[in-house]
C-alpha cells in the first residue's frame, strides 16, 4: 500500500530498501525499482538517505525507530509506535535527545484512516458543534490462528485497534481522557480479541469501540457512526458515507480509500518543508498509551464468571 503511494509522489526517490534476510530486500527492489538493496543496519547509517520507513513487524518498530533518529533521519513507522511503555519511553527519549541538541525530530506514525477522504468529510460536517459527541465504532476483525505472529508483542489490541483509537481522536479532536474495557470469556481461543473500549473524551464526548474476532468474513470490516447536535454520519467500511442532518441525508460511494496516499503526500511535504508531522507527537504518544491501557484492562478481566448461588 506505502510503496506505490510513494512512488506515486514527485520528487521522491526509492534509495534503498532493507529486510532482516535480505531476500525480501532483493524481490522489494527489483519490484518497486529501489536503486539497491543493504541490510537494516547499512540502511540507518546510510548518508544518502533522507527518511526511513519501518514497515516491518510490530517487535522492530522501536528499535529502527531509535537508531533512525540517532542518524539524524526523518521517520516514518507503521502502526504500532511501539508495543510496550519501555519502548514508548526510549523512543520519547531519543526524540528529546534530538531537540535538546537543536536539531529536531520527526517521527510520524501510520494511523492512515484519519486522512481518508470520507474521514476529512465527516470532520468538516461537524466543524462547527457546540455539543460533545457520541461514536461508535465496530471492526469486524475476524479470527486469527493462535499461533500467528500478530499475537505476539502487543498482539491485535496495540497493533490494530489503536488505528480505530487514533480515528475517534482525529473526528472528536480532544484529549482522551479516560477508559474502560471489557472482554468476552473465550481468551483461549480468541486471545482477548472479542472486546469492548469506551473512550471518555476531555469534551465529555464518549467513543465505544468493538473489536470483534468471533464474527464472519462476509460482513464488512469497519463501520462508523457519529452522532452530534440533531446530526448522524454512517460511515461503511470507507465504500459509503451518510450524512444526515435535518431530516435530510446525503450518501457518497467510495473506493475504500483508507487515507494511505494522503498519509504518505502530507509526510514526504512535512518532510521536505521541514514542518512538523502531521500528527503531534504528543498526539502519537496518547493513542499509544491508551491502546495499552485497553490491552491492561482487558487481560485484567476474568476470563469466566465466577458461579453465585441464589
Amino acid at each position: 500500500m506505502l510503496i506505490p503511494a510513494l512512488q506515486a509522489l514527485d520528487n521522491v526517490r526509492l534509495e534503498a530498501v532493507a529486510s532482516s534476510s535480505g531476500v525480501g530486500a532483493a524481490s522489494a527492489r527489483k519490484a518497486f525499482r529501489f536503486d539497491r538493496a543493504e541490510t537494516p543496519a547499512e540502511l540507518l547509517d546510510d548518508p544518502n538517505v533522507d527518511a526511513v520507513f519501518v514497515l516491518s513487524r510490530h517487535d522492530s518498530h522501536a528499535s529502527y525507530v531509535i537508531r533512525a533518529l540517532r542518524s539524524g533521519k526523518s521517520v516514518f513507522v507503521e502502526k504500532p509506535l511501539a508495543t510496550t511503555r519501555e519502548e514508548l519511553e526510549e523512543i520519547a527519549s531519543a526524540v528529546a535527545a534530538r531537540q535538546t541538541a537543536g536539531a529536531g525530530a520527526f517521527v510520524m506514525t501510520g494511523f492512515n484512516r484519519r486522512f481518508a477522504p470520507f474521514t476529512e468529510k465527516v470532520q468538516e460536517f461537524f466543524h462547527d458543534r457546540t455539543e460533545a459527541m457520541m461514536l461508535n465504532i465496530r471492526i469486524n476483525a475476524g479470527y486469527i490462528p493462535s499461533d500467528h505472529w500478530t499475537h505476539q508483542h502487543g498482539g491485535r489490541i496495540v497493533g490494530e485497534l489503536c488505528h480505530f483509537i487514533d480515528w475517534a481522536r482525529a473526528i472528536v479532536g480532544r484529549p482522551i481522557a479516560k477508559l474502560t474495557a471489557a472482554k468476552l470469556p473465550n481468551a483461549d481461543r480468541y486471545h482477548d480479541d472479542n472486546l469492548t473500549a469506551t473512550l471518555t473524551f476531555a469534551d465529555g464526548s464518549l467513543a465505544v469501540l468493538q473489536y470483534l474476532a468471533n464474527g464472519d468474513k462476509s460482513l464488512p470490516k469497519e463501520f462508523y457512526e457519529v452522532f452530534c447536535g440533531g446530526a448522524v454520519a454512517r460511515l461503511d467500511n470507507f465504500n459509503s458515507l451518510e450524512l444526515a442532518r435535518g431530516g435530510k441525508v446525503r450518501k457518497f460511494k467510495g473506493s475504500a480509500d483508507k487515507g494511505h496516499r494522503r498519509e504518505m503526500e502530507l509526510t514526504i511535504n512535512a518532510i521536505r518543508s521541514g514542518e512538523k508531522p502531521p500528527i503531534s507527537f504528543d498526539e502519537l504518544i496518547e493513542v499509544t498509551e491508551a491502546a495499552f491501557l485497553v490491552q491492561e484492562v482487558v487481560r485484567a478481566c476474568p476470563a469466566s464468571l465466577t458461579p453465585v448461588e441464589a
